[in-house]
Parts: C-alpha cells; structure tokens; sequence
C-alpha cells in the first residue's frame, strides 16, 4: 500500500512501491535527458541498476502532481545488517517541466524522514562537484562531505594493453569471488554501487575473473558488461602489470566501445594508475553522509 507522507498546494509525495515498473522507468529517462552525463539505459538495466544499488520501492518517493503524473523521485538503496540500517540516495530527479519548485527539497525530507522512522543510522549520496545547487541542499539538510570520488573512462583503442603474458585468467563463481577478494583487497574503499553488496546484487549479470600465480591470488575484476563497467579491479600491491593484464582482458567481455571505472578515492594508488595510463576523468563527485 503507498505510503503518503506529505501534501501542499500543488504536490504530493508518497512511495513508489505501488506505481507501475513501466511509468518509473519513462519518468527516470525524461528527468535524466539532460543530465551533465548522458544516461542510455534499457529497462532492464535500470531494473538491474536499482537491484545493485538495493533500491526498496516502499522506502523511496515519488512526487505526484494532482493529477496523479509522477514528476520526480528519489530513489533509496537500504541494507541491514544486524541492528544496523543505512540508506542511500540511488538517484534523485525532477522532470524538466517542473524544476525550481523545490520538489526535490520535498523529495528529500520524505526521504530523510523514512530514514528516521527505519532508526537508519546514516544517508549516505554522491554529487557531481559542479552541481552548486545540489551541494547546498544537501548541507543545509545536515549532509557533509566524506571524500572526493573521481570517475574514470577510456576507449578500448587507448588502452595500454598487455597481450603477451603467461597468466590464466579463471571465471568466479560467486564463493570463488569472496575468497579471491579477500586475498587480493583494494586499495581504495569502493562506493556503495561498487560494493560487495552490490556485487553480489547482481552477480549473475557480471562478468567477475581473477587470476592465480604460484597458488595465490594475486588480482581480480568485476565487469558489468552491459554498460561496459568496471565496478572493481584489484592487484595485489597494486600491480601495473597485473592491472594491465585485468583491463585487457575485460576489454574482450565489454560490451561498449570503452571502460568506465567511477567513484574512486582521489588519494588512492589506483587513481594515479588510471591517469598515468591514459584514462580520462568524466566527473568528480563528493561524497557527502548524514549521521542520523
């Protein structure tokens, strides 16, 4: 049952766990068709995209005009683990019709008030670093930054690859994954769309490899082939050689005519890799929480 939560004069919130798949689906690619990063994305993978970012429809908003229209939204990720709950700002838009009428500050405290009510413990959201308005919202709604998040991409064409080397690169079932990022680790913390939660999300859609040397795992990748995604590489102390052989290889499963790598620490070895290699910086991001 839809969960009202607030009303004014022009505008309704309430949850989306009752409005068609198909409606939420048209109304997330009208509010994004201007976004600073173009957003071409089937059905199923924004259903993919949501079940990555563990999206709970009864926990995440709609703003509906009287009409019934739906006109924006704000999409929440929620995990539980024991006692403790977070939430997540998967993504949050406003169709172009009907911006600065401050729904997405409706939105928001909707959000921010389920969040309250499941005794979450944090909100945790990414925003582009150019996007002003945005920041402010999120500040003067109690949200500061954590770390700066740099996104990465590269065509296949411009990828220093490493063709010539001995290693056999094996496919992870998902218990094989664990034990071989376990071994590996990385080198930065990855973001909540790039975690093993998220991972194991949608581990059936992935393309996930690692590669052995003398019995001991010493790299690995989680590919979302799709959209040409690396959602994370790891090399044992961290490896130029080794992260070469991992991104050649995924270039053979990508279906894009490139790789994308995003939300990575600014400070991390990774980060200096990728730049030194080539590979261009779409976005930077903040990574900003709530406490609650």
């Amino acid at each position: 049952m839809r969960t009202l939560l607030c009303y004014d004069s022009h505008m309704y919130y309430a949850t989306l766990d009752t409005i068609s798949p198909q409606k939420l689906y048209e109304t997330f690619i009208e509010a994004f068709s201007d976004y600073q990063i173009p957003v071409h994305m089937s059905h199923q993978v924004f259903e993919q995209t949501n079940a990555q970012r563990s999206v709970s429809l009864s926990d995440s908003f709609g703003a509906f005009s009287d009409d019934g229209s739906l006109v924006g939204f704000i999409l929440c990720g929620v995990r539980e683990a024991g006692e403790s709950v977070d939430f997540y700002d998967g993504a949050t838009a406003v169709i172009t019709s009907r911006r600065k009428e401050g729904i997405a500050t409706g939105l928001l405290r909707a959000a921010l008030q389920r969040a309250e009510e499941r005794h979450a413990g944090s909100f945790i959201l990414e925003v582009i670093k150019e996007n002003e308005g945005a920041q402010h919202l999120y500040a003067t709604h109690g949200f500061s930054v954590r770390r700066n998040l740099r996104c990465f991409e590269i065509r296949t064409e411009d990828i220093v690859a490493m063709y010539s080397h001995s290693d056999d690169i094996l496919d992870l079932d998902s218990a094989h994954y664990d034990i071989c990022a376990e071994a590996v680790g990385l080198s930065y913390q990855p973001s909540w769309q790039n975690d093993s939660a998220s991972i194991k999300g949608i581990f059936p859609f992935l393309t996930v490899r690692g590669i052995k040397r003398d019995d001991q795992w010493v790299g690995y990748y989680v590919l979302y082939a799709g959209k040409g995604d690396l959602m994370c590489i790891g090399a044992m102390n961290d490896s130029p050689e080794i992260l070469r052989i991992l991104i050649t290889d995924a270039c053979r499963y990508s279906e894009d005519t490139g790789l994308g790598i995003i939300n990575i620490e600014e400070s991390s070895p990774l980060c200096t890799f990728l730049l030194a290699e080539g590979w261009s910086v779409m976005i930077d991001q903040w990574e900003m929480v709530k406490t609650l």
